[in-house]
């Protein structure tokens, strides 16, 4: 019943900041442990509630999945990424994290395709990441979107590689170096 009642309550805020655009992107910076730079910055979605509240995705990732938004979340993130990646320097790189169902949409490859002629970005400017467990789920369908996407010159990235081994976590303390806790 929790659970119900959880998706019952989240699914109508989900929709509506949708369509208000109440989603936003957080970068944090991915820094290489050998020379301390920045090497790239991961996208991170946010969504706005009311009173400038500020929601993680575990707490409407879950729901959208379940409520078939997913995607929708999936094609703003890589929709807003190009836009923003476009008026930065050159030297920058978004990795993008996307769901592992939307491999399976045809509209995923159409929109980068789109977004890459729209912007004019190298195409390696963005890596895209995809689980590890969703990659196996639906290995031939993910296999051939990957493969289409990498003829635009997109990369990507498995995400939650080796899951179930705990890793130290990377603190940030200063902006150029990255200390192991």
């Amino acid at each position: 019943m929790h659970t119900l009642r959880h998706s019952v309550e989240w699914a109508p805020r989900i929709r509506a900041a949708l369509k208000e655009e109440n989603f936003l992107l957080e970068f944090q910076p991915i820094f290489a442990l050998d020379s301390g730079a920045i090497t790239h910055y991961e996208c991170l979605i946010r969504m706005r509630g009311d009173g400038g509240v500020l929601y993680y995705p575990k707490e409407f990732i879950p729901v959208a999945e379940a409520m078939g938004l997913i995607h929708q979340i999936d094609f703003w993130v890589v929709a807003k990424a190009f836009d923003l990646l476009c008026g930065m320097p050159d030297s920058i790189s978004f990795a993008v994290n996307l769901s592992g169902n939307v491999f399976l949409d045809e509209n995923l490859y159409r929109l980068i395709q789109q977004k890459l002629k729209e912007t004019e970005i190298d195409p390696e400017r963005i890596v895209f990441e995809i689980t590890e467990t969703s990659a196996i789920s639906n290995f031939e369908q993910t296999k051939r979107m990957v493969t289409n996407l990498r003829s635009l010159g997109c990369r990507f990235a498995l995400d939650d590689f080796g899951a179930g081994f705990n890793l130290s976590l990377i603190h940030i303390s200063e902006p150029t170096r990255p200390r192991l806790i």
